[in-house]
């Protein structure tokens, strides 16, 4: 057979990743006759640890053949390598020549290649592969010429039609992260589905309410943008066919999508309620009109208040993964304990951390210690002290379901009044052991994330109750670091206050609906136990006189502010503590002031009453010396107008605006503002009144105690007069 050879390669000696190039030979020879071939083969290989692999082409791509080939770089890898192209007839020699060395450079044109989805196991997800919630989603980005780059990977969920990422799908980002890609422009990434998220789709979502949720994921640079495919995930809250009457209870189907299609079955008519939406045959929407708004006073029905914390409780213990019956005796790392006479007390250490932590509320123990009357001193050592006993207040005697339910209300309600120290908003980081290199970067980060804590503080049942759902999952995170702006957590920057809301207002459906799938063990009325009178029957009030109008435009009979009231005797003379009787002393004021009201003693969260009938003018926390104060106009016996402003209550029943009754309840008594520091043997309620509604440095403040049902002599001992 006669040798035959192939002239020099031709082409550039540079190539940029993206950019199509062509490399050619100008003949084609027979070494001894010169007669002419009619292709060449070529082959690509890459410089590899010294030595020349060749570099191989997806399956199904016909091998290069022929005078002249184009070629096209794509792999972020290749950059900065050396390539080696050779054309040949019969065997490549790797070498050159007639190979041609290339050099692979950056290309100028970025793009976001693709983006594909994956199990954890790195097998496809293609059409037919159906997920469950609790599993994880991988994601591979693929690009070009963007090695390095920040790109931000965002998870939807997929109500609208048709494939790619639609603007009415906005609203449904439900998780996002920004990352760096790595040097050869490539990144991976899993996104959790927890149950959470199928929560978030019914609850918020338009159109989810289908038996498969949809999500897909998409990348994104300000220049660049790629979707993914769907993944098709099942929504463990769709409701399939069930054979009903033709009265439907709304209570029991609201928030669901409802079909209704007239079938036959065994000659007589019935309907089906939740027929597959996705089968293709003649049907007909429903509306499911939403359940009547529960009254507070039909017997037997459930206090909308109640509900409510209940229904925050349960998305705690869902965001603590404590949410099943054994969560009430889950340790730490999931451990179980079986003695529930009292908190384990037992350090759980799994992988780098340990805690104490257990029970449906993961209480640590110096928490259970606290709420058990104990404290410790400068050395550490633990004392007990019955004022501080709120075990012993609320009746909690070990630390079993009902006991683990109520220790959750008593942190609620007492642990988070008073702001955080300065340590908090101001913390020391070291770098080193030793504390000798202090980390200002990291101290100035969470000092901008603590920020939003400040005055924030508060009685987190009433928040709850007055709706204020936001600032109570904001300070409940202090204790609780599911929750997403935990100081302490590490929290998935898609992981939001959205999310919090909708578990809520699930879990407050089912509440109000008394269709939950589970339950806590507080009994009904147990706010009433713990002082909030919002349900009726709660809080007596008083038998108002018939004479004072419907309206409460006018009071013709007053009441007390607490039953069988007493002047407080903090200052060793009661005149001093009432309006304008004796003169007070001290270094702020060494010339003597008057008192400006008159304080009347009212142990911690003791239910206040309104002295007369009126209007709310003021309801709000002032953040100043008066605490968290009520104001309400009204008009006395003789039909002049008076404001009644009571002061230091620790949480409000009343808002602004509502009309009350003399003796209606107002809120519960505390020692809110400069009465933080007050002995509790001289906890009291702060009250002023002023014949035109103005106080601080008004001339108009007046005697409230001629507004008060109960009369004091004038006396050293204030006596009430009988």
């Amino acid at each position: 057979m006669a040798k035959k050879g192939i002239s020099k390669i031709k082409g550039p000696e540079e190539i940029h990743l993206g950019e199509t190039v062509y490399y050619e030979v100008s003949r084609i020879y027979d070494l001894n006759d010169t007669e002419k071939v009619d292709f060449a083969n070529w082959k690509i290989y890459v410089r590899d640890k010294g030595s020349f692999r060749e570099l191989r082409q997806k399956p199904g791509t016909p091998p290069k053949k022929g005078y002249k080939i184009p070629l096209t770089i794509n792999n972020q890898k290749l950059v900065g390598k050396e390539i080696l192209i050779e054309a040949y007839l019969y065997e490549p020699e790797k070498s050159a020549p007639p190979g041609l060395k290339v050099k692979v450079l950056l290309g100028k044109n970025k793009k976001i290649d693709r983006v594909e989805l994956f199990m954890r196991d790195d097998t496809p997800i293609e059409e037919n592969t159906v997920l469950k919630y609790g599993q994880s989603i991988k994601v591979k980005v693929y690009t070009q010429n963007m090695p390095g780059e920040k790109i931000k990977l965002s998870l939807y969920e997929d109500d609208v039609n048709g494939p790619g990422h639609s603007t009415k799908n906005e609203k449904n980002k439900v998780a996002s992260i920004t990352r760096n890609l790595n040097k050869d422009g490539f990144l991976w990434h899993e996104f959790k589905l927890p149950v959470e998220f199928s929560k978030i789709a019914n609850a918020v979502m338009d159109g989810s309410h289908d038996k498969i949720h949809e999500y897909y994921v998409v990348a994104e640079t300000a220049q660049h943008k790629s979707v993914s495919k769907n993944a098709e995930v099942k929504n463990p809250d769709y409701i399939f066919t069930q054979t009903v009457s033709s009265s439907i209870d709304s209570n029991k189907i609201y928030g669901k999508e409802i079909l209704i299609e007239e079938v036959v079955i065994k000659g007589k008519y019935k309907k089906q309620v939740g027929v597959d939406p996705m089968e293709k045959f003649g049907r007909s929407t429903v509306g499911v009109k939403a359940p009547p708004v529960v009254k507070q006073d039909d017997k037997n029905k459930v206090c909308e208040c109640e509900a409510k914390v209940r229904a925050f409780m349960r998305m705690l213990r869902y965001k603590e993964g404590t949410d099943k019956d054994t969560g009430y005796t889950t340790q730490y790392s999931g451990k179980q304990f079986s003695d529930m006479s009292k908190h384990p007390e037992k350090v759980i250490t799994a992988g780098k951390y340990s805690s104490s932590a257990a029970g449906a509320y993961q209480i640590m123990t110096d928490t259970w210690k606290n709420l058990t009357g104990y404290y410790q001193d400068e050395n550490k050592k633990w004392h007990y002290s019955e004022k501080i006993d709120y075990a012993k207040k609320y009746n909690i005697t070990s630390f079993d379901q009902e006991s683990q339910d109520k220790f959750c209300l008593v942190i609620m309600k007492l642990n988070y009044v008073k702001d955080r120290s300065d340590s908090f908003y101001n913390p020391t980081i070291w770098k080193d052991k030793k504390k000798h290199i202090r980390d200002t970067e990291k101290e100035e980060k969470i000092k901008e994330w603590r920020k939003r804590f400040k005055g924030q503080q508060g009685d987190i049942i009433q928040m709850i109750i007055d709706n204020d759902i936001k600032r109570a999952a904001l300070i409940s995170s202090l204790c609780w670091a599911s929750l997403p702006d935990s100081p302490y957590g590490q929290q998935q920057p898609g992981y939001t206050f959205a999310i919090v809301k909708a578990i809520y207002e699930n879990y407050l459906r089912e509440e109000l609906n008394e269709t939950q799938t589970w339950n806590l063990y507080l009994k009904k009325g147990f706010l009433k136990e713990f002082g909030y009178g919002c349900c009726k029957g709660d809080i007596k009030e008083e038998p108002t006189n018939s004479t004072c109008p419907e309206d409460c435009s006018q009071c013709f009979e007053y009441s007390d502010v607490v039953n069988n009231p007493r002047i407080n005797n903090q200052s060793d003379n009661v005149n001093k503590n009432r309006f304008h009787r004796k003169m007070r002393y001290n270094n702020s004021h060494p010339e003597g002031y008057y008192h400006t009201g008159t304080d009347i003693l009212a142990s911690l969260n003791t239910p206040l009453k309104s002295m007369l009938c009126g209007e709310v003018t003021e309801a709000y926390n002032t953040g100043g010396d008066l605490g968290i104060i009520v104001t309400i106009k009204s008009k006395d016996k003789d039909g002049d107008l008076i404001w009644i402003r009571y002061c230091h209550l620790n949480s409000l029943s009343v808002k602004k605006g509502q009309k009350i009754k003399h003796g209606a309840n107002i809120g519960l008594s505390g020692n809110t503002g400069n009465a933080k520091g007050v002995l509790p043997q001289y906890h009291h309620v702060h009250i002023e009144a002023s014949t035109d509604g103005i106080f601080y440095k008004g001339k108009t403040r007046v005697d409230p105690e001629q507004y008060m049902k109960t009369k004091f002599d004038e006396t050293t001992k204030g006596n009430p007069i009988k």
